[in-house]
């Protein structure tokens, strides 16, 4: 009887985490933790430090063997297997350059070590810097390039080896606000242009909804919710990822713990005629915080308890010249205009 030869398929996930744990003593830093990466996706570990994202990176870059679990990449387990045997690159916070090489010479670091001949190497690292928008600086040294331009060195000296996976622990972390969001965007489009699975770990969360294709909410070494960062934010699974993730009001309706977002809420004058709302509230302003684009409001709510409760309220801060039309002291009517209850969450500390 003929056969038909089997065809070995391609696993859909490019990293696979199985019941990781890592122990300090009797601490854990990573607990129980599992997570499937799909390849050319980026997902990001979102988390408060000392969480065990950091420790998890080093996990499935080999620098750390766990206590109990498995780690595959692209479907074999990498028990034993050193760091520089696995199909991965890591760019780390503090960038690694080496100060005496200027940036041609730190992109065909690796390179040499591969003992790649001088012509093909010279091309190599012409089409990365290329890629990297940084083939003008060629012959700068890392002391003479700005923050953004080292970060996109280390990329390009990370990338330049062709990894099948990119680990990146916190590498915007050093750079001022305003360059970091450039600095995202320009890596969020490269990942996305080259197709490389990425890994990333944060604890900014502007920065992990922004860049991630999955998101990871880590909380005490465990996975408090993975999803899609939409989903994350909107439709939040514990009050912990709700906090994490964003500004959060929380309350207590008919029984249940539900969450508000700040910009869920409309704020008209207290003696207008509310209009339909999942929830109306009424309160006095408390403080009005100018953050450019929005004045955040912090409003105490009236409640059958008494006053105390603060709700956060995000209103647009209008145009140049215009008074805001909510001050300190204000009476304001809060019109809720989403709800979204929490399911029951034992193991949730947001407040």
């Amino acid at each position: 009887m003929k056969t038909e030869p089997l065809i070995e398929t391609e696993p859909v996930y490019d990293v696979e985490l199985i019941s990781i744990s890592k122990y300090y003593g009797k601490f854990a830093a990573v607990d129980n933790f599992s997570l499937a990466v799909p390849r050319g996706s980026f997902t990001t570990l979102l988390g408060p430090s000392g969480c065990g994202k950091t420790t998890l990176l080093r996990i499935i870059a080999g620098f750390f063997e766990p206590d109990r679990g498995t780690v595959r990449i692209r479907g074999k387990d990498q028990q034993g297997v050193a760091p520089e045997k696995r199909s991965e690159g890591m760019v780390f916070q503090d960038y690694a350059l080496f100060p005496h090489m200027n940036t041609a010479e730190n992109l065909a670091y690796g390179l040499i070590l591969r003992k790649l001949p001088p012509e093909e190497r010279r091309r190599e690292v012409q089409s990365v810097a290329e890629t990297l928008g940084i083939e003008g600086l060629l012959k700068h040294y890392p002391s003479e390039l700005s923050g953004g331009q080292q970060q996109r060195l280390a990329l390009g000296r990370v990338i330049i080896l062709k990894p099948q996976i990119l680990l990146m622990d916190e590498p915007l972390s050093n750079l001022d606000a305003k360059l970091r969001v450039h600095v995202r965007d320009e890596l969020k489009d490269i990942q996305k242009r080259l197709g490389i699975t990425t890994i990333y770990v944060t604890h900014d969360q502007e920065e992990a909804l922004s860049l991630s294709d999955c998101l990871a909410v880590m909380n005490k070494g465990r996975l408090e919710q993975l999803g899609r960062p939409e989903d994350v934010y909107m439709r939040p699974a514990t009050s912990f990822a709700a906090d994490f993730s964003g500004p959060a009001n929380f309350l207590t309706i008919n029984g249940k713990r539900c969450l508000i977002r700040p910009e869920w809420i409309e704020v008209q004058e207290a003696d207008s005629r509310a209009a339909p709302s999942s929830l109306s509230l009424t309160g006095k302003v408390k403080s009005a915080d100018f953050f450019g684009r929005v004045i955040r409001l912090r409003v105490e709510i009236d409640t059958a308890e008494g006053r105390g409760r603060l709700i956060a309220v995000d209103i647009p801060s209008g145009l140049p010249g215009e008074e805001p039309r909510f001050g300190t002291g204000s009476r304001v009517c809060l019109l809720v205009r989403h709800i979204w209850e929490l399911p029951a969450d034992e193991r949730a500390e947001a407040t």
